[in-house]
C-alpha cells in the first residue's frame, strides 16, 4: 500500500519532463531537416533533367523528407502533451528551412547565370506559407495567454460548484496510453437550472475520467450559460484547445 497517489506522481512527474529544451531540439531538427530537403530538391531542380543530380542532392531529399517527418510527429506529440496543438508551427519550421535554402540556391544559381524562376517561385512560396503558419501559431498562443487570464479571473470572482462527468467520451483504452476525446459535464446554476458543458481533454491511462466523477467548477453567476465563462477544474488540468466546443442549458 502506498501512501501517496500514483495518479497525481504521475501527473507531477510529467510535468517536471515539460521543459522547453526538448520543443526547442525539436524545432531546430525541423528547420534543419528542411532545409536539407531544401537543397536536395532546389540542387535537382536548379539542374533541370538534363543533368545529373549530385549524390549529396540524391541523399538529402530523402533524408531530409524522412527527418522532417520524424521531427513533425515527436514535435507533435510533446506539443499535445504541453496542452498546446501547434501543428501550424511545426510545418511552419519545416517550410522554413525549406525555403530558406531554395532563395539561397536561386541565389547562387543566378551568379552562375543560370534560369533560376522556378527556385525564387518555390523559395518564395515556402517561405510565405511558414511566415502565415508561425502567425497563425503566434495569435493563437496569446489568444490561449488571454483564455487563461479569464479562467483566472472567473475562478477568483465567479461562482464555484460541484460538476460531474455526465459522459466521459471514450469507451477504453487501446493501443496509445493518452485519448483525445470530449468530456460532458453537468452542473446545476444558482436558480437549480441543470446545465452541460462539454470541454476537449487529452485523458492519460494513469488517470482516466469516468462517468459520474465529481470536480469543482466556476460560472458567471450573470451569464451561467457563456461557455466562455465557465471553468472546469479537471477539464483545466488536461485541456488541449483553449475553446470549448460548446454548453447546453
Amino acid at each position: 500500500m502506498s501512501l501517496i497517489d500514483p495518479s497525481a506522481a504521475a501527473r507531477e512527474r510529467a510535468a517536471r519532463k515539460r521543459g522547453p529544451l526538448p520543443l526547442l531540439v525539436t524545432g531546430a531538427l525541423l528547420i534543419g531537416f528542411g532545409g536539407f530537403a531544401g537543397y536536395g530538391w532546389s540542387d535537382f531542380t536548379a539542374g533541370g533533367f538534363e543533368a545529373a543530380p549530385e549524390v549529396l542532392s540524391m541523399v538529402a531529399i530523402p533524408l531530409g523528407m524522412t527527418g522532417s517527418i520524424i521531427s513533425f510527429i515527436a514535435w507533435s506529440a510533446m506539443s499535445l502533451r504541453r496542452e498546446r496543438f501547434n501543428v501550424g508551427l511545426g510545418l511552419g519550421l519545416i517550410l522554413l528551412g525549406f525555403g530558406s535554402v531554395f532563395l539561397w540556391t536561386a541565389s547562387s544559381a543566378e551568379a552562375a547565370r543560370s534560369d533560376t524562376s522556378v527556385l525564387w517561385i518555390v523559395g518564395s512560396a515556402a517561405l510565405a506559407v511558414s511566415a502565415l503558419l508561425i502567425l497563425l501559431s503566434v495569435l493563437g498562443a496569446v489568444r490561449r495567454a488571454g483564455r487563461g487570464r479569464l479562467e483566472e479571473e472567473i475562478m477568483r470572482n465567479g461562482r464555484e460548484t460541484v460538476a460531474a462527468v455526465s459522459d466521459q467520451g471514450y469507451v477504453r483504452f487501446r493501443e496509445s496510453a493518452n485519448i483525445l476525446t470530449t468530456v460532458t459535464f453537468t452542473f446545476h446554476d444558482a436558480e437549480s437550472r441543470q446545465r452541460w458543458v462539454r470541454r476537449s481533454m487529452l485523458i492519460s491511462e494513469n488517470a482516466p475520467v469516468l462517468n459520474g466523477q465529481k470536480t469543482r467548477l466556476w460560472y458567471d453567476p450573470m451569464e451561467p450559460g457563456n461557455e466562455k465563462k465557465i471553468v472546469v477544474e479537471m477539464a483545466r488540468s488536461s485541456k488541449v484547445f483553449s475553446r470549448a466546443p460548446g454548453t447546453q442549458a
